[in-house]
């Protein structure tokens, strides 16, 4: 499931409908085979107990204190650094860094700007991926 916005559905410090069921999935979810990805442009503002449960953390440059506070709290000894030095390193639009915990790894990535006018809608099938990495 891959859940946009994810800060209206699992809010730091308050309750929604959804909540209790989300922070269960991303706690328990992986056991029977689901994957749940949660998107957002305000990490602080999601819930501390799904961030934790993160296995991949893709983030582009972040410039608030308590984004870049939130997403460094899930830095791991196998990094060489903080993950708020990655972010802070990152300069141009496009570039991201990736951690992925399962390999135990950090990259630096730069994704090519898009090459189709932006539509509104959905791709027809021969159109170019917008989103390959290099």
């Amino acid at each position: 499931m891959l859940i946009d916005e994810a800060r209206q559905f699992i809010p730091t410090g308050s309750a929604t409908l959804a909540k209790n069921q989300i922070v269960r999935w991303a706690k328990e979810g992986r056991q029977p085979g689901l994957s749940l990805v949660v998107a957002s442009q305000q990490p602080s503002a999601i819930d501390p107990e799904v961030l934790s449960q993160c296995d991949i953390i893709l983030s582009h440059k972040l410039t608030s204190r308590n984004d870049v506070s939130a997403l460094n709290a899930l830095s791991q000894d196998y990094m060489g650094g903080e993950l708020r030095t990655f972010i802070k390193n990152l300069q141009r639009t496009g570039e991201a860094v990736i951690v992925n915990d399962e390999l135990e790894t950090v990259h630096m990535l730069r994704i090519r700007p898009r090459r189709n006018q932006h539509g509104g809608g959905s791709l027809p099938p021969q159109e170019e991926n917008a989103f390959d990495i290099w």
